[in-house]
């Protein structure tokens, strides 16, 4: 399951990687992190970090994880991914 979750971590040295860190501790894999410092809220920076993880159930350990570490989360779900198509139409077509 592709997972994403918005994250608020105070602005200090070393808390984006202590942020991080746990979803590895729930055998997840970052696919990508997007860290945003122009979004301060309460002294918090927005991180915006998208990650696999097979067994749904080790979510609630990872928040309860980012809860024990001060990390606040603002919004997280799944990610449904979404491909491109394209299409040729053949034949005589009118415009109306």
């Amino acid at each position: 399951m592709m997972v994403n979750a918005q994250l608020y971590v105070k602005d200090l040295p070393g808390r984006l990687v202590e942020s991080l860190e746990p979803i590895s501790l729930v055998n997840g894999n970052i696919v990508g992190v997007v860290h945003d410092r122009e979004q301060i809220v309460n002294q918090r920076i927005c991180i915006d970090v998208t990650f696999e993880i097979k067994d749904t159930s080790e979510l609630d350990k990872l928040k309860a994880i980012w809860k024990s570490k001060d990390v606040l989360i603002a919004k997280i779900g799944s990610v449904y991914k979404t491909h491109t198509m394209e299409y040729m139409l053949v034949g005589k077509f009118k415009a109306s």
